[in-house]
């Protein structure tokens, strides 16, 4: 199954063990390497203003129609402890926003959506924003994984 990006804000984590949410996705970190999301910060009730809890997002048992299920609320961690995860969190990179350019480097517009699988958590897709003196027939551009050449900081 595929899952729009900007849906996973705030995207409940159930757990197996109680039957009900431990937390709501707050913000979902995406390596830059693989362009895989690797870690969710979660917030909620469960876990207290004053804490951050993330999870690895290895832990994630299956992804339903009620959100994420993990087994139990002992998933979260604190990323102080986990060195591997901590750099993609450090990094905090950003993909929305970022601009897109062809191999010609022409300009095809800025990123406003990403698409990922369901099972993993792999980009799949990108979703562009077309600039307006280029959207005359479609304002949005569809780019496949297998076209993505490059990736850094800008674009």
């Amino acid at each position: 199954m595929l899952i729009s990006g900007t849906k996973l804000n705030n995207m409940p984590v159930m757990s197996l063990q109680t039957g009900t949410a431990i937390g709501w996705v707050k913000k979902a970190y995406m390596n830059p390497d693989d362009l895989k999301i690797t870690v969710l910060e979660l917030h909620g009730p469960l876990i207290g203003k004053s804490q951050e809890k993330y999870l690895d997002t290895k832990s994630i048992r299956e992804y339903s129609e009620y959100g994420f299920i993990v087994d139990s609320a002992e998933e979260l961690f604190d990323v102080v402890f986990v060195d591997k995860l901590r750099r993609v969190v450090d990094l905090d990179y950003e993909i929305i926003g970022l601009k897109v350019i062809s191999r010609k480097h022409s300009h095809l517009g800025k990123i406003e959506d990403y698409i990922v699988t369901s099972d993993d958590l792999m980009l799949q897709q990108l979703v562009v924003k077309r600039p307006s003196w280029r959207n005359i027939l479609d304002d949005e551009l569809l780019i496949p994984r297998r076209e993505i050449v490059e990736v850094n900081d800008k674009a």
